[in-house]
């Protein structure tokens, strides 16, 4: 019976400390749980808590829950192959078999004698912002231009100012294609101004340009609507010019380049150094054929009497009145590359054949001469400085089946179309 009941007994005592063992455990696995879980939730960053969040975070970002680092990075790619898509598509696509690019001015522009002028500096960099969650907002700039006769400024989304450049510059009956070289190249020449912050000065209350040939020909709001009214066709042409180049723009190394043209060619362009001095990678001498075949400004005859020829040149020792011109007092000492006047010899002076053009008013530095019956008989060919985009050869171009690329192409040597 003892052993019976001692049996009992110690049953009972074994019992009991397993209870008590599990108790334990359980008060254990509930004060670690407890600990986890602050460990976790106070960033304390215990290494088992740290490596929970891992895991809860990698979930997370397979179920598309996680708005931080992990869909910056799925973001950052998408704009990287957007940007991939861009560059594949466009910038400069049109001109890579192409060549030379410049401009001028000389005249009105809208009788084809037109042009922009000069030879600017180098900048900074230009940008387009873009923002916008849901979408892409586009910041296009705008124009602040002098009317010269009104004395006030008319400021101008950039695509107006461009309709406003091409219907003052070039004849509204030139093909679409000449007309759509000539948006791209006045798009340019007003980008590039914008991008380096030139002003037109004190005397234009500091517009971004006038409207005259300094930079480029411009019909003011009242002039278009006028137009619009008067030569309905024309200015569909205009209109349509330049929304079919819309935001395109003529680059050079990234740079927006300085797209200068003139009206009529004496057969070639010029290197711009030799105009003006300052040498441009795209605005090489080419060939300009089509001018002399279409344009009524490739050949003119000009006539005055001897002696204002050698008073407006400076010699002050003439042969006697009807006598030849004498190669030891005036003679062509230089040619450019463009066949024009490069250096005179005019008595003991040796001038530029820009100098010469503008003493004598002639068209453009591409001439000859000779005396008859005490006259100076002088020989002009083409129209304006030479130097980029002949808009008669751009329309010669057109007329032989070309598009506004490969005008662009021929007369901008290297540069590349891109959007902006």
């Amino acid at each position: 019976m003892r052993k019976m009941a001692y049996g009992r007994r110690g049953r009972a005592r074994a019992g009991d400390v397993s209870w008590t063992v599990i108790g334990v455990a359980y008060g254990l696995g509930v004060i670690i749980a407890i600990l986890m879980w602050a460990s976790i939730h106070s960033g304390a960053g215990s290494a088992m808590g740290q490596a929970f969040q891992q895991v809860e975070e990698s979930r997370a970002v397979e179920k598309g829950e996680v708005k931080g680092q992990a869909v910056e990075k799925v973001g950052g790619e998408a704009e990287a192959e957007a940007k991939a898509e861009g560059e594949g598509e466009g910038d400069g696509s049109a001109l890579e078999k192409g060549e030379a690019q410049s401009r001028e001015r000389t005249g009105s522009g809208a009788d084809g004698t037109g042009g922009n002028s000069g030879a600017g500096g180098a900048g900074g960099a230009f940008v387009l912002d873009r923002k916008g969650e849901e979408g892409r907002r586009e910041v296009l700039p705008s124009i602040s231009v002098f009317l010269t006769k009104e004395g006030k400024v008319e400021t101008v989304p950039l695509e107006t100012y461009v309709e406003g450049v091409v219907a003052a510059e070039m004849p509204l009956m030139f093909r679409s294609a000449a007309l759509e070289a000539q948006a791209v190249a006045a798009r340019t020449y007003a980008i590039r101004r914008l991008w380096l912050g030139e002003h037109a000065g004190s005397d234009a209350k500091k517009a971004d340009v006038t409207d005259t040939q300094e930079h480029q020909a411009y019909l003011s709001l009242t002039e278009m609507k006028r137009l619009k009214e008067d030569d309905r066709e024309g200015w569909e042409k205009v209109r349509d010019a330049v929304a079919a180049t819309k935001g395109r723009i003529l680059v050079y190394e990234g740079e927006p380049i300085e797209a200068l043209f003139f009206s009529t060619s004496n057969g070639y362009t010029e290197n711009s150094e030799d105009v003006f001095s300052v040498s441009r990678p795209y605005l090489r001498s080419v060939e300009s054929p089509w001018d002399q075949a279409i344009s009524d400004r490739a050949k003119q005859t000009v006539e005055m009497e001897l002696t204002e020829f050698y008073e407006l040149l400076g010699v002050k020792t003439a042969p006697a009145a009807g006598g030849a011109i004498s190669a030891d007092l005036i003679r062509v000492l230089e040619r450019t590359a463009g066949r024009r006047v490069k250096t005179l010899l005019a008595g003991d002076k040796r001038l530029k054949g820009t100098e010469v053009r503008q003493l004598l008013g002639l068209r453009s530095a591409s001439f000859e001469w000779k005396a008859e019956r005490g006259m100076a008989v002088l020989t002009v060919y083409g129209y304006g400085h030479g130097v980029g985009m002949s808009q008669w050869g751009a329309e010669g171009m057109a007329r032989a089946g070309d598009d506004a690329s490969h005008i662009l192409a021929h007369y901008y040597k290297g540069a590349k179309l891109a959007s902006f």
